[in-house]
């Protein structure tokens, strides 16, 4: 492993993320403004209401990452990526229900508590008079996702380090250097597992003129095995990555990185150009081979399996980047807007000939975001849930379903909430009899509250085997985890 002076070489300088100002925008009309921004400090354990019978066979505790204060002092930030970590717990034990959450007390959280006021730049969105940032790390609101590896919690952002929380009280313990040559260096919100229980992930690494993707192999017990920083032929955007038996799969996107005014303002689409499927070999880190696709742009995988020589992926791809700027701010244009079609993604299964490097690309004609899986079947071809909608021609797409689609069989099923209902990521779990089920969180746009769906694994058209809803709403919410009891 090479010492901190020869990894910054390999990286570049390690300069804090550039960031300037930008124009706030309104709060996008489908939540309430506390959904967004005006939340307390923290909500203190309260029992929600239970419609329906919770198993009680289903025990544990689905944690949830929010970009939760996003106003201070008369200024609102006008993107979400910019808001303050907030982790969500929902505790599921003796067929009730309850929720806390705290805050994720971060750097840039405790000094801006000091201060009173927004002191950083965000990645969309600027407050007044901003202080600049010594490093990555320095207005890290670690607000993407949370993640337990191995006995520990994690809340992740995506271009900073991760952040070590208490899965009980939720207070946090600190910013975590996975050793002291790799402080302050980005590592993402999605970590991976494999079969022998170790997790990878990356750090997408676009500055200086030197873009390079950090890949970090962690040992079950969530300690460093392995770093190696790998160049890139083209500074793209790269949100997450996939995995198979053999590979850590990288999309590096057209949507390129050029040093701006701030942040996303510095990604440029480039329709005429191309992505990059990049295949790392697990076993020496090495790159196997690097696969030239038209121009695209994603946020989220589906799992990756291989069928003899050939490497099979999913991956949420859109036409262009709108969704990271426009699509995700909260004004009249986000994606959280009625009938926002024009940020319909679409889950397509690429197939990868390791031998000859010919690809193919399979469509689903469904518009599926926030896909997961079976995670004990990782590596193989199963059904992935999402919350989405048809993108065929002349479908239904003024709201979103809950979802699953198998890649390769075509099987789908869905359930319809209503147009009233905003469907947050939905997970796999499996309960004390080994019964699997859906669970998600959800919002009712009308009475302005939080609530939680539980489904039986392949029977979503049947409906909700129960719910769980709260007397008020949270924040919105990215990225969770369940961990069972």
């Amino acid at each position: 492993m090479p010492n901190r002076r020869q990894f910054i070489q390999q990286i570049g300088a390690a300069s804090a993320l550039g960031l300037g100002a930008k124009a706030g925008l309104g709060l996008a009309s489908t939540h309430s403004d506390k959904a967004f921004h005006q939340v307390p400090k923290q909500f203190p354990r309260t029992r929600l209401r239970v419609d329906g019978k919770w198993p009680s066979d289903l025990v544990g505790n689905l944690y949830r990452n929010s970009p939760a204060m996003l106003e201070r002092n008369g200024f609102q930030h006008s993107h979400l990526f910019d808001g303050d970590g907030m982790i969500q717990r929902f505790t599921l034990e003796g067929g009730q229900v309850f929720h806390q959450a705290q805050m994720v007390a971060t750097h840039k959280y405790l000094a801006e508590e000091d201060a009173g006021r927004f002191l950083y730049r965000g990645l969309g969105s600027s407050p007044p008079n901003p202080r600049p940032s010594r490093n990555n790390d320095t207005a890290n609101p670690a607000n993407i996702s949370v993640r337990k590896m191995g006995n520990k919690l994690f809340a992740l952002w995506e271009a900073g380090s991760a952040y070590e929380i208490d899965p009980d009280t939720l207070a946090t313990y600190g910013r975590v250097d996975w050793n002291d040559d790799l402080k302050h260096l980005p590592f993402s919100a999605h970590p991976l597992r494999d079969e022998n229980g170790d997790w990878w992930n990356i750090g997408s690494w676009i500055y200086g003129g030197q873009a390079r993707t950090i890949i970090y192999q962690l040992d079950a017990k969530a300690n460093l095995k392995r770093v190696k920083a790998i160049p890139m032929q083209q500074a793209g955007y790269m949100h997450a990555f996939a995995l198979s038996p053999r590979f850590v799969i990288l999309v590096n996107t057209a949507n390129i990185y050029r040093a701006g005014e701030n942040y996303f303002d510095s990604f440029h689409y480039d329709s005429k150009g191309k992505s990059e499927i990049v295949l790392v070999d697990k076993n020496d880190l090495s790159v196997f081979k690097t696969i030239d696709i038209p121009a695209n742009f994603v946020f989220h995988f589906g799992n990756a399996f291989e069928l003899g020589d050939e490497l099979c992926f999913s991956m949420a791809e859109y036409k262009n980047a709108d969704i990271m700027n426009q699509g995700l701010g909260l004004g009249p244009q986000s994606a959280f807007a009625k009938d926002a079609t024009q940020y319909n993604s679409e889950l397509n299964l690429y197939r990868i000939n390791l031998k000859s490097g010919q690809w193919r690309k399979e469509h689903s004609q469904l518009s599926l975001e926030f896909p997961n899986i079976k995670e004990s079947q990782a590596f193989s071809a199963q059904a992935i849930i999402g919350m989405g909608r048809p993108v065929a021609p002349g479908a239904k797409a003024d709201q979103d379903y809950l979802l699953s689609y198998h890649p390769l069989t075509g099987e789908q099923e869905h359930y319809d909430f209503g147009e009233n209902i905003t469907i947050e990521e939905p997970l796999y779990v499996r309960g004390g009899n080994d019964q699997e089920y859906v669970l998600h969180t959800l919002a009712d746009r009308d009475k302005q509250q939080t609530g939680l769906a539980l489904f039986k694994a392949g029977e979503l058209a049947a409906g909700p085997v129960a719910t769980a809803w709260a007397n008020e709403q949270f924040p919105f919410g990215f990225h969770g985890c369940f961990v069972g009891a």
